[in-house]
């Protein structure tokens, strides 16, 4: 399987903010993880380090789809495109013209 890469430019702001989310990313995988073994434990199975390699590696499976479907989607954008900025509604002006 093969990862698809793109270009970007970003602000300082969108690196903190796609940082933030790698990082968040990373704690929730590690929340599953142990939610699986606890699950695990407490219905008496035995969770040895096969058993953990094998939860991870469905795990990776799974966030290696999600990151190849979001990196097609991704490349889909022209690499010169800019996403469209959003216009603010033109404002009415409080005084009509009076005839």
């Amino acid at each position: 399987m093969t990862e698809k890469s793109f270009n970007l430019k970003l602000t300082k702001k969108e690196v903190l903010v796609l940082d933030h989310g790698r990082f968040k990313g990373m704690v929730d995988l590690l929340n599953s993880v142990e939610k699986s073994v606890n699950a695990k434990m407490e219905k008496g199975e035995k969770v040895d380090q096969t058993t953990l390699i094998g939860i991870l590696a469905a795990h990776k499976m799974q966030a290696s789809k999600m990151l190849n479907k979001t990196s097609q989607l991704l490349s889909t954008f022209a690499e010169g495109e800019k996403a469209p900025v959003k216009k603010a509604p033109a404002k009415k002006k409080a005084a009509a013209k009076k005839e």
